[in-house]
């Protein structure tokens, strides 16, 4: 190797052997110490030095700022990375427009024809509203109204969502017999619905309750003058109670040896807050720096939650760990303080996305059908197995109505046996102290006749 190209892995001031990361090719380089880049800011001809922060990113939606060292006099872009200077490129092109809202959409000269929409949302928007016109035909506006409505006042995000898929499937129905106005649907057709959704193997009756308020709005906003076809006791029928499906403990080994191997300290993160803390994936994913009580050891539940309620959590010992090991990896400078986000540093909108990542994970290596509800099953049958009162548990678990907290929790087999031979052995050592203390009638009526008063009181003065 000739001296000048020993010299490059080299600091430039020190002489310091750099490690592989560090050298620049077409750079005057120097290692870590602070004094050495001290003495290295000295001026230079074609290139001048920028400090740790000094200038931010110019990518899009990037909130991070350029590494230290030398760049060109002349250079007027400044990227944090090789990404973001592709995106940044990507946006001098106009490349087509979007379906839905009309705006540019940017992109390089190769996706001309291509690219359709500016988002995901106005794809998801684009579709949605063709699939609304082709179904429901005439009765597409009045859907529209009410789900950007009245549907939004009374659903939650998730839940419109299923309203809404549920209310174009019955409007195709009755789009398909003929009816124009909603004031000719009758009990029968609902019956009808029902029978050929039963037919289809869909036996529950959630868009029965969604058919049931789309009507009552319809009389309500006056534009329905005969009553609600849907009877409760004719078309609501026996409602089956979800059974508990918490992972079992040689389950969730398994599934913590795969993500301690091959996870990200995110997602190790995430199921960690699902076991200890019995977390739904939309509230991990809404955690903010300002919700966690490092030296209570925990959590606020803000709003949107399922039930509309906040609740105070708490976390253990894997929650712990992995927020230490997070919050010393988490980038300060991202712009926002969700305590997650995806790999844009943006907060992460769609709950999907951590147990999408958590379920590839795990079936790559041979355990498939995860899902991250059942971590909540998990976490409220070992609480409740280990003795937790109930009131306690329904607290933590921010549950409105004992029921559905019933769908949760599991009672292993062992426990019922040794609460049932408790029990039995405390009402055996109740009969016996009981009959101890038994008493007959005629004794006791003896004790209390007055004869036998007056004779015990004679008896005495003699």
């Amino acid at each position: 190797m000739d001296k000048k190209k020993e010299n490059r892995f080299k600091c430039a001031i020190c002489g310091k052997p750099l490690s592989a990361i560090e050298p620049r090719p077409k750079l005057d380089v120097v290692c870590g110490n602070p004094e050495c880049r001290r003495l290295a800011r000295r001026p230079h001809k074609t290139k001048r030095w920028v400090g740790e922060g000094e200038i931010p990113c110019m990518g899009p939606d990037c909130h991070r700022s350029v590494p230290a060292g030398y760049y060109g006099i002349k250079k007027t872009l400044f990227f944090c990375s090789h990404r973001c200077q592709l995106r940044f490129g990507g946006l001098r092109h106009v490349v087509g427009k979007c379906l839905f809202c009309g705006a540019d959409l940017h992109g390089f000269p190769c996706f001309v024809g291509r690219s359709r929409f500016c988002s995901l949302e106005h794809k998801n928007k684009y579709y949605l509203e063709g699939m609304i016109s082709q179904k429901c035909g005439p009765h597409a506006e009045i859907l529209k109204t009410y789900i950007n409505g009245f549907g939004k006042i009374h659903y939650s995000r998730a839940a419109l969502r299923s309203a809404r898929t549920y209310l174009i499937s019955f409007l195709g129905f009755v789009n398909e017999k003929g009816i124009v106005d909603l004031e000719d649907v009758k009990p029968s057709h609902i019956t009808a619905y029902i029978a050929k959704e039963t037919g289809r193997g869909i036996n529950h009756s959630a868009y029965v309750g969604a058919i049931s308020v789309f009507f009552g709005w319809l009389i309500a906003e006056g534009r329905r003058k005969a009553a609600n076809p849907v009877v409760p006791r004719i078309h609501r029928g026996p409602r089956k109670k979800n059974s508990p499906r918490p992972y079992t403990d040689q389950h969730m080994q398994e599934m913590w040896k795969v993500l301690e191997e091959h996870g990200s300290k995110i997602e190790k993160l995430a199921f960690a807050l699902g076991e200890e803390s019995g977390l739904r994936i939309s509230e991990v994913g809404n955690l903010r720096l300002s919700d966690i009580d490092q030296l209570a050891q925990r959590l606020f539940i803000r709003l949107p939650t399922k039930n509309k309620t906040t609740r105070r959590p708490f976390y253990h010992e894997k929650v712990k760990r992995f927020l230490a090991e997070w919050l010393s990896e988490r980038k300060h400078d991202c712009g926002h303080d969700h305590l997650l986000y995806n790999s844009r540093f943006q907060p992460i909108k769609y709950s999907d996305h951590l147990q999408t990542k958590i379920k590839t994970i795990l079936a790559k290596h041979g355990i498939n059908g995860f899902s991250f509800h059942r971590l909540r099953h998990t976490w409220a049958t070992r609480l409740a197995n280990s003795g937790m009162d109930p009131a306690t548990l329904m607290e933590l678990g921010g549950w409105k109505h004992w029921e559905s907290m019933h769908q949760y929790v599991e009672i292993c087999q062992k426990r019922v046996e040794e609460q049932y031979h408790a029990a039995m052995e405390k009402a055996k050592q109740d009969r016996e102290m009981s009959q101890e203390s038994v008493m007959s009638l005629s004794e006791l009526a003896f004790i209390e006749s007055p004869d036998t008063a007056t004779n015990s009181d004679s008896n005495t003065l003699g």
